[in-house]
C-alpha cells in the first residue's frame, strides 16, 4: 500500500500537513500549502535534491 492509497483528496483542505510530516520534502508551512494546491492541480511534483 502506498501513501497515496491512505489519502482521501476529495475532502483535502490545502493545509499542507502532509507535505510538512513527510520525511523526504520537509516543506516549511507556507511551501507545503502551496505545492499541495499545485499538485491538485496537475502540476508536475517538485524535484527532490
Amino acid at each position: 500500500m502506498s501513501y497515496i492509497d491512505n489519502c482521501d483528496w476529495s475532502t483535502c483542505t490545502l493545509c499542507g500537513e502532509c507535505l510538512m510530516r513527510c520525511p523526504v520534502m520537509e516543506m516549511d508551512k507556507d511551501e507545503a500549502k502551496s505545492e499541495i494546491g499545485c499538485l491538485l492541480k496537475g502540476a508536475r511534483a517538485p524535484c527532490i535534491q
